[in-house]
């Protein structure tokens, strides 16, 4: 790694930007934000000491509250702010070792964090403890109303460290970084503040100017007045650093303002931080498949890497589901060298299916990581033969016809006896998995009904189709169903309307038909269709509401097989 690499992400602040320059992230706002005006040499500030740089400031719309709620989300959600840092872990307090001599304002302490920085890849970057200290002007009991908007404020964010060396690689090197908002009057003229572009305002034009918000930092190295360096230059990284901070603070507080609330919440099913964790592990543990790594003498002939961390984070995610859903195993017989703090986590116990699995990644880390199951697909593909023989023995090669699975009568369905049953891969305590099966994702519901007790099952929806032809629509409107969630099926998902979203929903009412409850979860993977489907609980919870789920289920099946439309796919390739 170049020193150029380095020196750009040690100035990612508490955190700044990854690397520098970066563009602005997309607007957390539901409507458009006024362009942000930054200062590039600021006036200095009335609230902080000499010791301090002020880097740079800017014109905000919002109130001191706002200010200070999102500098304390931002500092507890450090990711937010640079792609090299996982997450924050909340800290205990404890004994300031800031003075308030800092300061020059008469101001009060209202509130103090400390959190624990995580960085994402923890063998290059260590972990960094952070204090943040939130002041605002003491509350006084006044006449004049116009002291409320004059109110200020001031957020410190203070690495716990002694030294510059201990700074970790994703932190700028200073001792401290400062948040200011100063409020301005609004009887003077504020146009001085505004940008200077020539254009005239639009009639319905942003909100008056309330308050000017500085970003300053606190240097290592001391020196005196006469001698201090001046304050960095547009062209400096440090300069970009605060100025993506500062533009951060401005677009989240401006969202804020306009009531802005995310529509799309993760970790809903499976909590972050278990996630996060386990992930870390496994993409250690399985970093030699990353096609990036060089490997001596290898001839690349087919990218089964391209989308390894994908296929970990989805193992991370069902590993986690798994423990939730069945009991812990008290007693663990296993042939690996070694002992895995997830031996004695619950899984299902036939076994995982993996219906269309492809290059069988995802089978090789769970089999791996000491879980049982096998994965089908229509053709054994080159890369199957790299893999360890566990693996392999795991990797089935099977024309799928899922029609052909069920029987043609719900008479026969119940007694558990037709014609083609054992040809059916699907048995009694499995755990279902579609990761993008293509035509087999709506398949998925029907085919967990097939055993004796209906199997629960993950499905990842990518290319759309129906039973047996593509999914075409924009919108998808459920019909009415007793069971149907509160909130819609499309309550959770992305805004506006897209055949993806309508996919998603048209799935979830199919699952809903076969008994199970709507449950999906936007899982932290690197794909734009990231969503997983859960089903593990059910609302038919007796032998009357399954009969009423498969008679239904018979009844598409029944009208694929009169359209004879679905057809097993061929083996294609150049070798089979």
């Amino acid at each position: 790694m170049s020193d150029e690499r380095i020196d750009e992400s040690r100035v990612s602040a508490t955190a700044g930007p990854s690397r520098l320059p970066t563009p602005s992230p997309p607007i957390p706002t539901p409507s458009p934000c006024p362009r942000f005006a930054p200062t590039p040499t600021p006036s200095p500030s009335s609230l902080l000491s000499s010791e301090w740089r002020i880097a740079i400031s800017a014109p905000a719309h919002f109130s001191l509250p706002i200010f200070l709620s999102t500098l304390k989300d931002l500092a507890l959600h450090p990711e937010r702010n640079s792609s090299l840092i996982l997450r924050a872990d909340p800290l205990p307090p404890r004994e300031s070792q800031l003075d308030d001599p800092v300061l020059l304002a008469d101001l009060e302490k209202v509130e103090e964090l400390r959190a624990r920085l995580m960085p994402k890849q923890p063998k290059r970057d260590g972990r960094l403890d952070q204090r943040t200290v939130i002041y605002r002007t003491r509350e006084q009991v006044t006449e004049h109303t116009e002291k409320e908007a004059l109110q200020n404020g001031v957020v410190i964010m203070i690495p716990e460290v002694k030294e510059i060396d201990d700074i970790p690689f994703y932190h700028p090197p200073v001792k401290a970084l400062a948040f200011t908002y100063e409020s301005i009057s609004e009887s003077p003229s504020t146009s001085q503040l505004e940008p200077e572009n020539g254009a005239e305002e639009e009639e319905d034009g942003p909100p008056p100017i309330r308050a000017i918000i500085r970003i300053s930092y606190l240097p290592f190295s001391t020196t005196s007045q006469a001698h201090r360096p001046s304050p960095p230059k547009s062209q400096d990284r440090l300069y970009r650093t605060c100025l993506a901070l500062l533009e951060r603070v401005y677009r989240h507080g401006y969202g804020s303002m306009l009531g802005y609330k995310k529509r799309v919440e993760h970790d809903v099913i499976v909590a972050r931080d278990s996630f996060q964790d386990l992930y870390l592990v496994l993409k250690d543990r399985h970093r030699h498949l990353d096609s990036r790594a060089p490997k001596p003498g290898s001839t690349r002939i087919e990218d089964v890497k391209r989308h390894v961390w994908k296929d970990v984070a989805i193992a991370a995610f069902l590993m986690l589901l798994w423990r939730d859903m069945y009991p812990a195993r008290t007693s663990v017989s296993t042939d690996d060298e070694e002992a895995r703090s997830w031996d004695t986590w619950g899984r299902p116990e036939g076994g995982f299916v993996d219906l269309g699995c492809g290059n069988g990644l995802l089978v090789h880390i769970l089999t791996s990581e000491g879980y049982t199951g096998k994965g089908y697909e229509l053709r054994a593909r080159r890369t199957w033969p790299l893999y360890p023989p566990k693996t392999r023995e795991a990797l089935v090669e099977l024309p799928i016809d899922p029609p052909s699975w069920f029987p043609s009568t719900i008479e026969e369905w119940e007694s558990g006896a037709w014609p083609t049953r054992e040809e059916c891969v699907i048995k009694d305590g499995v755990f279902l998995i579609g990761n993008h099966a293509d035509e087999l994702t709506p398949w998925i519901p029907l085919c967990s009904l097939i055993p004796s007790s209906p199997v629960p099952y993950l499905s990842l929806p990518c290319c759309l189709h129906t039973l047996d032809s593509s999914f075409t629509q924009l919108t998808f409107n459920p019909p009415p169903h007793p069971h149907s969630p509160p909130g819609g099926f499309d309550d959770g998902l992305e805004h506006g309307a897209s055949r993806y979203k309508a996919y998603l929903m048209f799935l979830g009412w199919y699952g809903l038909q076969c008994g199970w409850n709507w449950e999906k979860e936007g899982l932290r993977v690197p794909s734009t269709k990231g969503w997983g489907i859960v089903a593990r609980s059910r609302w038919a919870a007796t032998e009357d509401q399954l009969r009423v789920c498969r008679e239904w289920a018979l009844g598409q099946i029944n009208a694929v097989r009169e359209r004879g439309a679905f057809k097993v796919r061929e083996k294609e390739g150049r070798d089979h």
